[in-house]
């Protein structure tokens, strides 16, 4: 309680602190005055789960009000908790599966779609590669007929460099067997080759005269002796690209021979100056020697240095005077036979395993297509370099065997001298064969076929039946049930 002295009051006055209020006038003394005090709350504590995408609680403490001070529960919402979550968790991206291949050959491409991190989880980009593309069926393709078309294409320029005013060039494509086997989508001098043209160039562009005839010193003669007087008239053309202008210097192979009055002195070598040689056939335009006859060629004296013939006899040191060279008969070449493309077998099963599936390959390659000729044709598998296959399913086989229509079970023993029904399902067999063996090891038959039955004679000692099937993979399988027999009353006789 606090004590508050009031000295004077003339006035009506309100003292209040918390909720209490007090009037007075001309008042000397002491009053006592009680202060109502409001509840606190405490700051709210850590969200009591720590895990992510959680949801849960923050507590906090009231401290209570003090002389009809106000309620915690009426101030700040009034509760002692509230809800809180914890960061959503992170999510990694996932891809979906690869589409399908956008080509069946010559190269194609699959594609997936991301779904996208959240919270921060691992990209598309980290996981599984990282691409969103690849590569499939980049088998080459087998090209269909016509492998081979003829194009029409501008007219290239000429030497002059001159555009044609007319015409055009015929070019041949071939189609390019991977990707696609398809003919190029433009015409370049790099993807076709040339067949004919009709072009038309301008007349040369160059100025009168395009020709002239200059004058050039003799060459030597074929003794090597220099001419003594005269000269040699070439004829020269204008070049027409670039510049139009005759050659600056006068050479054999920039001009053509026109006529010469060289004069040269007289040999100093005695006679004969000349001889003619035998030498053998060449070969002919075909690469054919001669089957008889010779060549006779002109040999000259060489002037200098000591006025002999060569020591050997070539086209250069010689000329050619008559042959009687005989060759034979030509006979034209066998044009080359079509033949047409025969599919190979299919490639052997990868497992031959029953249920096993996979693919198998084969080629048009035995032989190929040569010479013309056609590719494999479609049989009962089109014209597919690929199938699939599925083996036939496994075999299943199950036996039973009976007295008086009861299966007896493997611990049984039958009475002495009794007779068993034997009989066995299966499936996805082809066939079926039973065999029986005894505790003697004497072995028999008990019958066959996929699903089938067998009754065996009076039994006096244990047996065992086997079933054993095959299936169309070559797979066997097989059962087995055994009998035993109850020697206990050997004179019993079973009645049927």
């Amino acid at each position: 309680m606090k004590i508050i002295k009031i000295i004077s009051l003339t006035f009506l006055s309100f003292f209040i602190f918390g909720v209490m209020s007090v009037s007075a006038t001309d008042v000397t003394g002491s009053v006592s005055i009680t202060v109502a005090i409001d509840g606190t709350w405490s700051d709210y504590g850590a969200c009591n789960v720590n895990t992510c995408g959680k949801t849960g609680t923050q507590t906090r403490t009231c401290t209570p009000p003090q002389n009809g001070g106000k309620a915690c529960s009426d101030i700040d919402g009034g509760s002692a908790t509230k809800s809180c979550s914890t960061p959503a968790c992170p999510v990694d991206g996932v891809w979906s599966s690869y589409g399908a291949c956008s080509l069946t050959c010559g190269g194609g491409t699959q594609t997936r779609t991301c779904t996208p991190a959240q919270n921060g989880g691992k990209a598309c980009s980290d996981i599984d590669g990282g691409s969103a593309t690849k590569s499939c069926n980049n088998q080459a393709c087998a090209c269909s007929a016509p492998l081979t078309k003829d194009v029409t294409a501008d007219c290239d320029k000429n030497v002059n460099g001159d555009a044609s005013i007319s015409g055009s060039v015929i070019r041949k494509q071939t189609k390019s067997d991977f990707p696609g086997c398809a003919f190029p989508a433009t015409v370049t001098n790099g993807n076709s080759t040339y067949v004919s043209d009709s072009c038309v160039y301008p007349p040369s562009a160059c100025s009168a005269p395009l020709t002239k005839d200059v004058t050039a010193d003799c060459d030597k003669n074929v003794n090597g002796d220099a001419a003594i007087s005269g000269s040699v008239t070439r004829k020269q053309t204008k070049s027409a690209f670039p510049g139009c202008a005759f050659p600056a210097t006068v050479t054999n192979g920039n001009s053509t021979y026109v006529s010469d009055s060289c004069v040269y002195p007289i040999s100093t070598c005695s006679e004969p100056l000349t001889k003619n040689v035998t030498v053998d056939c060449d070969l002919n335009a075909l690469g054919q020697s001669a089957i008889s006859g010779s060549v006779k060629r002109s040999q000259s004296k060489s002037a200098a240095p000591s006025c002999s013939f060569p020591s050997s006899i070539t086209t250069a040191n010689s000329t050619y005077v008559s042959d009687s060279c005989v060759y034979p008969a030509i006979i034209p070449p066998t044009p080359p036979v079509a033949i047409n493309g025969v599919w190979s077998d299919w490639s052997p099963l990868r497992s031959n395993q029953c249920g096993a599936t996979g693919t198998q390959t084969r080629g048009c390659n035995n032989p190929a297509p040569k010479n013309g000729g056609s590719f494999c044709p479609s049989d009962a598998d089109g014209v597919s370099l690929t199938k699939d296959y599925v083996n036939l399913p496994c075999p299943t086989v199950d036996i039973q065997v009976k007295r008086n229509n009861k299966v007896i079970i493997s611990s049984e023993k039958v009475p002495y001298n009794s007779r068993i029904d034997v009989s066995w399902t299966s499936k996805n067999a082809v066939s079926c064969s039973c065999s029986s063996l005894d505790v003697k090891g004497v072995s028999g038959s008990c019958g066959s076929g996929i699903n089938s039955s067998y009754k065996t004679g009076s039994l006096t000692k244990e047996i065992k039946f086997t079933v054993s099937c095959e299936g169309g993979s070559g797979m066997m399988i097989s059962d087995s049930a055994s009998v035993l027999v109850d020697k206990i009353n050997p004179n019993y006789i079973e009645q049927i």
